[in-house]
């Protein structure tokens, strides 16, 4: 599937704010880099995306310091609690597919 232009979703950005903590890495800094060599599917519209590190970088900075409504100022409770629920899912999913 070729890389989209599109405006990731939520979700999106919310998998790959994830995608750090279980990328390999002494550092924060080589986690990010190494996440912005992943492509992240968007499952709400099959889009693909890749994003940079400085991409990756300024939402980890946002989340960090405003919370999940920083990322997304479109978000109302419902939405949050939508993208709350997908994430949980799909992280267990991933850490049951993990090797270590």
């Amino acid at each position: 599937m070729p890389i989209s232009s599109k405006v990731p979703s939520l979700m999106v950005r919310l998998q790959v704010l994830a995608a750090i903590d279980h990328a390999p890495g002494n550092t924060i800094r080589d986690r990010i880099r190494g996440v912005s060599q992943r492509c992240f599917i968007d499952p709400e519209t099959g889009h693909t995306h890749q994003f940079t590190w400085r991409t990756i970088e300024t939402w980890r900075c946002r989340y960090n310091k405003y919370g999940v409504t920083q990322l997304d100022k479109k978000l109302d409770p419902i939405n949050i609690n939508n993208a709350k629920s997908a994430l949980l899912k799909w992280l267990r999913l991933s850490t049951r597919s993990c090797p270590h």
